[in-house]
């Protein structure tokens, strides 16, 4: 018998989702002061003392720590989530296009086509260290929002366009819990099947596997109207998901390539020997074509095409590539992009590992700032005054120095690494179970290029946070 966690909740379970909306509803608040603040502040000086670095060092944080403790929690909770709802109810109606459902499931092609977008014009316009950029960021999210509910069908954003898919589709899959019927019995004598009427997905609590489970967006209503209480929240074992959903999509696996490529730029910049070598090719491809920005705005914010394409396109894909050609040769039994949409999954733990290192350092270093931050939103009085040293520059929250990066490093090995070889023998396991043989020959090269990418990016947090003393 599986722990429901629901039961502490008991009656008040028909609450669930009014609390959840009133957390929407707050969250979007939020938001709207951190925009009316952020929008009047150029100052770079600021950007950590401003009340828009919240963004950064604790709402994309929570993002990605949530995910450890409860899948697409955030997406319970989203104001963007609210925007859609709010102005899908008098849209237009119109059909999602075909060529955005087509290549995906839990994944639509579009929300990674806009991640990759967003991330790319955050790093390429430094938003994330000027204030007015982080409001205008928010204000073209809200905008976007709004504008799909006003074409799309119903809850097509939370479904097809939201950006975060793009991150929360594949790191759900590491969830330890899950949100189930209690029993199946009970579910198949049901007949008026609330759960289906209420939820925003159509999903079905009676047949709900881990396929499934990625396009639950926790709204709770399933848990408000079931009348027979038959849903549980419980644990599952850690990283389950990752083998065991069958189904592997183009649009999936080119999350991962684009996620993979990500947090290759963001942890790579940190070391200066891996960060020459992997933009090696953007800096001949600058100097072969005479530039290396794009609409830009100043000498330094423009959008830097060859590194985007290149880093979060290109290269992760070459990665993926060489396993899936590699395994091709093999063993030889289904083409290298097959294997590629099978094993592809495997670096999840290892580019979840990075992205929660890289986010736990800004949250670490930062969160204490937020005592200034409410006597001063605009944070440029803060700045000057730590800058002379008039004010006290706030101490990390936990760990710092050579002991933070110890922990940090051994949660990428232990982690990253280890889970990463781990859930990709698991898969092997599972997709080739009729023939272990080919599941293995097949498996030996992603199993190396886990191996060597975690290496370099423990060698890297080594020298960054270590070597280097954070």
């Amino acid at each position: 018998m599986q722990m429901n966690l629901l039961k502490y909740v008991g009656e008040n379970r028909r609450y669930l989702p009014s609390i959840l909306w009133v957390l929407r509803f707050l969250n979007l608040v939020a938001v709207v002061v951190i925009i009316y603040f952020g929008i009047a502040i150029t100052e770079k000086a600021a950007a950590d003392t401003n009340i828009n670095s919240i963004i950064w060092f604790i709402w994309w944080p929570f993002i990605a720590f949530q995910v450890i403790f409860a899948a697409r929690l955030w997406c319970s909770m989203c104001h963007l989530r609210l925007i859609a709802d709010t102005f899908d109810r008098f849209g237009l109606n119109l059909k999602v296009p075909q060529w955005v459902i087509k290549y995906g499931t839990t994944i639509p092609v579009f929300a990674i086509i806009a991640i990759f977008v967003l991330h790319s014009m955050v790093v390429s316009y430094e938003v994330n260290h000027f204030a007015h950029l982080t409001a205008i960021y928010l204000i073209i999210l809200a905008v976007y929002a709004a504008s799909v509910g006003l074409l799309f069908e119903r809850h097509a954003f939370c479904k097809y366009f939201c950006p975060l898919i793009g991150v929360l589709g594949n790191y759900t899959r590491v969830s330890p819990t899950e949100l189930r019927s209690a029993d199946a019995e009970t579910c198949r004598q049901c007949r008026d099947k609330e759960c289906v009427k209420n939820c925003q997905n159509k999903l079905y609590m009676g047949t709900m596997d881990d396929q499934q489970q990625e396009n639950c967006l926790l709204c709770m209503r399933c848990v408000k109207h079931c009348p027979k209480n038959n849903i549980r929240f419980s644990f599952r074992p850690f990283l389950k998901g990752l083998w065991n959903s069958p189904k592997r999509t183009i649009s999936g696996t080119l999350a991962v390539s684009v996620m993979l490529g990500i947090l290759i730029g963001e942890v790579g910049e940190e070391w200066e020997v891996v960060d020459k070598f992997i933009l090696t090719v953007p800096a001949f491809l600058g100097d072969l074509t005479g530039f290396e920005r794009i609409f830009s705005i100043s000498a330094e914010q423009g959008f830097l095409i060859w590194e985007s394409i290149w880093l979060f396109i290109i290269q992760p894909l070459i990665i993926l590539g060489i396993c899936g050609a590699a395994a091709w040769v093999f063993a030889g039994k289904r083409s290298a992009v097959e294997y590629i949409k099978i094993y592809a999954l495997g670096f999840i733990p290892l580019i979840l590992s990075l992205h929660i290192t890289k986010l736990f350092i800004k949250f670490n270093a930062n969160v204490l700032y937020l005592p200034y931050i409410a006597s001063d939103p605009y944070g440029v009085a803060t700045a000057q005054a730590i800058a002379n040293g008039t004010l006290a520059k706030p101490s990390a929250l936990f760990v710092s120095g050579s002991l933070e990066g110890w922990l940090l490093l051994a949660f990428v090995a232990v982690f990253g690494l280890i889970g990463s070889l781990y859930v990709t023998q698991k898969i092997s396991k599972t997709s080739f179970a009729d023939n272990p043989g080919d599941g293995l020959k097949s498996s030996i090269p992603f199993f190396f290029m886990i191996t060597f990418v975690g290496v370099i990016f423990i060698l890297t947090i080594y020298n960054w946070r270590i070597v280097g003393g954070g």
